[in-house]
Formats: structure tokens, sequence, C-alpha cells
């Protein structure tokens, strides 16, 4: 958690700087995720933080080099057990395809990309059982989704998106359904 926050406020640092550069953009935002699948049996909805930055490879496309922090609680179904909860810290790549021109006040967009993303379970502490010692484990996500981006200011969007992820982890994987809002600078 740390670490994305010092990410994040680098990122935040570095605006005068990224001004220079009118067709790039840093993205950041936050939001509930909702976990899916198996996740979603174990676990309970949380929050998530994320920054990137856009890099335009033609008018309506730009790839977004991420960083994402994902947490959930433990979901203890009435036992009182204490910890287990899940994060995910995830680096990769977006493309990013908007619907409409650069110049519209509105445009929607679709975006998937890949990553790593490093899954930790922490410690989990059953009364009157124990304690069962946490785990991680680093391995390649896939997402998908599409959102608006809705321009404020002639510098500054609102971005608004909904997003499926994976994890591709040993066993099954660990999916999850973040909705984000954001700006874009």
């Amino acid at each position: 958690m740390k670490q994305v926050l010092a990410v994040l406020a680098v990122m935040l640092l570095a605006l005068p700087a990224a001004a220079q550069h009118q067709n790039n953009h840093f993205y950041v935002g936050a939001g509930l995720s909702s976990p899916t699948g198996s996740a979603g049996d174990g676990w309970n909805m949380g929050f998530h933080l994320q920054g990137g930055y856009g890099i335009p490879v033609s008018p309506q496309v730009e790839i977004v080099p991420a960083i994402g922090y994902h947490t959930f609680g433990l979901d203890d179904q009435g036992t009182s057990a204490s910890g287990g909860g899940l994060s995910v810290l995830m680096l990769g790549a977006d493309a990013k395809v908007a619907f409409s021109q650069t110049h519209q006040k509105t445009s929607p967009f679709f975006l998937g990309g890949l990553g790593i993303g490093s899954a930790h379970i922490s410690d989990l502490t059953i009364p009157g059982a124990g304690t069962v010692p946490g785990d991680s484990e680093t391995k390649l996500y896939f997402n998908i989704g599409a959102g608006l981006d809705i321009q404020s200011s002639p510098t500054m969007a609102i971005v608004v998106e909904a997003r499926y992820i994976n994890v591709a982890t040993s066993g099954s994987s660990i999916s999850f359904l973040p909705i984000t809002v954001g700006l874009r600078f």
C-alpha cells in the first residue's frame, strides 16, 4: 500500500512537467472493487487506487502504462475469524480506444491490457484453531473494460470506467470488477 501511494504521489508531483507534453495524460482514480467467481465466496467488496500515464499512438488510441492496488476484507461468514484479507498490486499497460474524436466533450472508450499482478493473502486467525499463515503469488493478469471521458476543462477530464480483471493464480484465478471514478490531466 505504501508503495502504491508513493508512486501516485510522484505522479501528482510530476504534473507540471507533463503539462509540457500536451498530448500525454496522467490518470488517477479510485473506486470500489467487487470480487467475482471463487474470490466472491471468500472476500467482501473492497476498494482500489490506480494511476497511469497515457501515451497517444493515434488520435483515438493511447497506450497507458498503469499501476493499481486492490484490497478486499475476509468474508468470515460468522466464524469470528480475523485477518485473511486479500490485496493485489498490479503493474501493466492498457490500450485505450476512444469511440469519438478527441475534441468532443464526452467520449466513450474501450480498454484492454495485460500485466503482472502480485496477490497477497494476510495471516488468518481462527478462534480456537490458531493462525493460518498468509501467502503471496505473482502472476500475469488481463483486463477488459469500457468507460466515459467527460471533458471538464481544456486540460482535465473526469473518467468513469468499469473493468473485469483476472489474475491467473495457481489453482483458481482471482477475478474482480472494479468501478473507478478518476481524473485525466
